[in-house]
């Protein structure tokens, strides 16, 4: 992905899409709920905001603080 990295994909079964990003384990979308990702091993939701310089930001709606991730 030009701007998250490297992801493995895989469909859910359900029109949604399972993503496993190092680091971040796996994560979960679908069409019209992108930018927003389910973090499956956190139980909870983040929000997809910026990438810069090789780095991407994410929002942890549980935390509510701004996650940075190397983007690999």
């Amino acid at each position: 992905h030009d701007e998250l990295g490297w992801l493995y994909g895989q469909p859910d079964g359900a029109d949604g899409l399972w993503l496993w990003k190092e680091g971040m384990g796996w994560l979960w979308t679908t069409n019209g709920v992108f930018p927003y990702l389910f973090r499956h091993d956190a139980g909870h939701w983040l929000m997809y905001l910026t990438s810069v310089g090789g780095e991407v930001y994410l929002y942890s709606y549980a935390s509510g603080v701004t996650i940075n991730v190397k983007k690999q």
